[in-house]
């Protein structure tokens, strides 16, 4: 079994992975799903700017980020399916039969990440 760090490195390398294939194939569903849990767990990664952070960076610079566990990451993907899910709903009951096809086929790319 790996261990938490090497779970969450394992997963980011999977995603990453994913989007560019996902991106070869044209398959701009999967890769917009992909890109969506990507951005979830950098931003959740992201530390607050403070004043010492912007009086030392005269330009660009990278701040340490910060890392999140196996459980923060899953929880996290799991937020990102639950909110699909309500969407999908939503355009169901607008009657919006090619907007929950979509949303659909992205959820379904999404599941995979957490059936592990």
């Amino acid at each position: 079994m790996l261990a938490d760090d090497e779970r969450v490195i394992a997963l980011r390398a999977r995603l990453s992975a994913d989007l560019r294939t996902a991106m070869k194939s044209r398959d701009m569903d999967s890769a917009g799903a992909v890109r969506t849990l990507l951005s979830r767990l950098d931003q959740a990664s992201a530390v607050p700017l403070t004043r010492e952070h912007a009086a030392t960076s005269a330009g660009p610079s990278e701040v340490q980020r910060r890392f999140l566990t196996w459980n923060e990451a899953t929880a996290l993907l799991s937020d990102e399916i639950a909110e699909k899910r309500r969407a999908i709903a939503t355009f169901a009951d607008l009657n919006m039969a090619a907007e929950v096809s979509r949303l659909t086929h992205q959820l379904h790319a999404m599941e995979s990440y957490i059936a592990e």
